[in-house]
């Protein structure tokens, strides 16, 4: 869907102010990008899974305590 948009936008050149040289670079550079925010989704679900698993109490019952 990006090329495709890209294509076209690049065809009606003359109505719009960015360059083709512009949009060859987007063009190229949209993949890492979008390697990169994977990447970094992946790394945010991993700290909270951890930081899930840290939190959580490791009894799950309910016992007596003395409070004095």
């Amino acid at each position: 869907m990006y090329n495709s948009t890209v294509e076209k936008l690049s065809k009606n050149g003359s109505n719009t102010d960015v360059s083709m040289d512009e949009f060859t670079s987007a063009k190229d550079d949209i993949g890492d990008l979008l390697d990169s925010c994977i990447e970094g989704v992946q790394r945010v679900t991993v700290i909270v899974a951890s930081l899930k698993t840290f939190s959580r109490k490791e009894e799950d019952e309910f016992s007596l305590i003395n409070i004095n």
